[in-house]
């Protein structure tokens, strides 16, 4: 199909190149510029469905990411925060996406201090 809607048609118009010695050439032309019209349809909705895909990965990837942390959720925890602890649960600290609790603990980037068991914070 795209060999006999575009490259005939383009072969024929660029062997032509000029309306005075070639019949057919506007209707060439126009057939082209619709094809163009067509192609640039096309890409903008691939952008469309990409930028869908993109976000839809994101959000599967912090579901991911929090279901694998549901096991230690309820689990307390202690932050030294300058010297002074405090104690939370790791929902508390995971209940808002995108923040630097997210980040820190949704992987092995922070791990608790051996000797005290609490996670610094300076």
């Amino acid at each position: 199909i795209l060999f006999e809607s575009v490259i005939v048609p383009l072969c024929f118009l660029f062997c032509c190149m000029s309306e005075t010695t070639c019949p057919g050439y506007s209707e060439v032309e126009s057939a082209f510029e619709a094809f163009i019209h067509q192609l640039t349809q096309i890409q903008d909705s691939a952008q469309l469905q990409l930028e869908e895909f993109k976000q839809a990965r994101a959000k599967r990837e912090w579901n991911v990411n929090r279901a694998r942390n549901t096991a230690q959720t309820e689990k307390r925890i202690t932050l030294d925060i300058g010297g002074t602890l405090f104690r939370t649960t790791c929902s508390t600290l995971l209940s808002k996406k995108d923040t630097f609790f997210t980040a820190m603990l949704s992987g092995d980037h922070w791990l608790p201090d051996p000797d005290t068991g609490a996670y610094f914070i300076d």
